[in-house]
């Protein structure tokens, strides 16, 4: 009697074992997914990059010396030109550039910002543009892309949307200096600074 009772008595604890391993496998798979999950929510779909929501995130987990923002000049014409397949390819060759050098995000069709952390944002800004700016073939099309980039140095209390809004404005103003440049931003516009390596061009 005393061994049948011992070998049931195993047997529900073997059981119970199982099955918490079970829930054990359950849980961890659960968790694992909660976190791809919401991964995926951060991430730009294309490029895999941060989406405007990743960025924001990463901005509050860390503190960074300066922003860019970072425009891909004629692409509207890249575009029309070769086609969307084509566009995409582009964008994702951009976007390894980028990180190599800094956080990435893209923010918009072919606008992208990029957090700078214990560097010179300008030295980085200017390895992105001229890491950019050589020859690539996409789909058997060989082209020349630029970017337009603005520079803010981020200050202690700046804000994510007004850091943002201020190396977009030396962005603009990369744009109105004939492209393809590295801009700083500073509060009087005739006192911006800029670095001009050419045109873009399409080949």
């Amino acid at each position: 009697m005393a061994t049948r009772l011992r070998r049931s008595s195993i047997k529900k604890i073997t059981k119970l074992i199982r099955e918490n391993q079970r829930l054990t496998r359950k849980n961890q798979y659960l968790v694992e997914e909660n976190r791809r999950l919401h991964d995926e929510l951060q991430r730009d779909r294309l490029t895999k990059l941060w989406n405007r929501l990743g960025l924001r995130l990463r901005w509050e987990e860390n503190t960074y010396t300066g922003i860019l923002v970072i425009d891909v000049d004629d692409f509207k014409h890249v575009n029309d030109t070769y086609g969307h397949n084509f566009g995409d390819s582009a964008l994702i060759s951009i976007t390894r550039h980028i990180r190599s050098f800094a956080l990435g995000a893209r923010t918009g069709g072919d606008e992208f910002v990029a957090l700078v952390k214990d560097e010179d944002p300008m030295v980085v800004a200017e390895k992105i543009r001229a890491a950019i700016n050589q020859p690539a073939t996409f789909n058997g099309q060989t082209v020349t892309l630029s970017v337009s980039i603005g520079v803010y140095l981020v200050r202690v209390g700046d804000s994510l949307s007004d850091s943002i809004n201020r190396a977009d404005q030396a962005t603009y103003r990369s744009k109105e200096k004939g492209r393809n440049r590295v801009t700083l931003w500073r509060k009087s516009r005739n006192a911006t600074t800029n670095r001009n390596r050419g045109s873009a061009r399409i080949r």
